[in-house]
């Protein structure tokens, strides 16, 4: 039989609602996606498009279980991480029982988040490690790579960069000042075509607009590399307008942030589906 499995979805959190709101929406459209899947086969990488994978299955499926779903904060919530990583896996062990599975299967946690900085790189894998503590071995909790460690997310911002005809674009991610901490924003802003720009560190945006003006170019598209809107996005958009009236010979295009777009729920499905496969 089929073991029953659970995803936890991990944002940062904040105390501005948008970030939970869109957390749930990405969380709502995984769970379409995640339901059809076979979980005993791995989904190709190379094809995004999991509605058109040959992999899926019905729901009508004998052997199908319906796996738990869940979003937490990594900051801002009552309860710390691992606590929260405990709840959904005691929701875990009782739903196996309540199917009669012997033993439920894992818990797989998936960092939403664009970088591999420390929140990825310490701060969930100490959560995750107390949570595993606390449940013992009657649940496997398993972290997935980051979100943004899919190579299909240059894609999906390569497509939303070609809707809109400009001569320019600056990829304006919220920089750190630690060594080699930037390096993945100069490589994929290289590989769209654009150059970085930093919200704490330089070079900021004001001084890549100047640099661009300089060289000649009118239209120009900045895009945040964050996933949610949040009170960083609401400053981004106030200095963007003060920066049109402060160079009024440019025409600048702000896009939102990634937001809770149906494309990186298929992303979230692969990372899942390709990982557990090898466990």
């Amino acid at each position: 039989m089929q073991p029953l499995s659970a995803y936890l979805l991990v944002y940062h959190g904040s105390s501005d609602p948008r970030p939970q709101a869109a957390a749930q929406a990405i969380a709502h459209f995984f769970s379409e996606r995640i339901c059809h899947i076979d979980t005993e086969l791995p989904l190709s990488i190379q094809n995004p498009k999991l509605t058109q994978n040959s992999k899926l299955k019905t729901q009508n499926s004998s052997s199908h279980r319906t796996p738990l779903i869940s979003v937490a904060a990594l900051e801002g919530d009552p309860l710390p991480l691992h606590q929260q990583i405990c709840k959904l896996g005691q929701s875990l062990q009782l739903a196996a029982s309540n199917h009669d599975i012997p033993e439920p299967g894992w818990l797989l946690v998936l960092p939403l988040f664009l970088l591999s900085g420390v929140h990825v790189m310490e701060d969930i894998p100490a959560e995750v490690a107390q949570a595993q503590t606390a449940l013992g071995q009657g649940v496997d909790v398993k972290i997935m790579p980051h979100l943004g460690s899919h190579g299909g997310l240059y894609r999906l911002i390569a497509e939303r960069l070609s809707a809109l005809p400009v001569e320019a674009s600056i990829l304006l991610s919220h920089g750190s000042r630690r060594p080699g901490a930037n390096q993945r924003i100069e490589a994929l802003a290289e590989r769209l075509g654009a150059i970085p720009a930093y919200w704490s560190v330089p070079p900021n945006l004001e001084s890549r607009l100047q640099e661009l003006m300089d060289l000649g170019f009118k239209k120009i598209a900045i895009l945040p590399y964050f996933l949610f809107s949040g009170s960083t996005t609401d400053a981004i958009a106030q200095t963007c307008d003060r920066l049109s009236h402060q160079f009024p010979t440019l025409d600048i295009h702000l896009f939102p942030p990634l937001e809770a777009y149906p494309e990186l729920a298929d992303l979230l499905v692969d990372l899942a589906v390709e990982k557990s496969f090898k466990f």
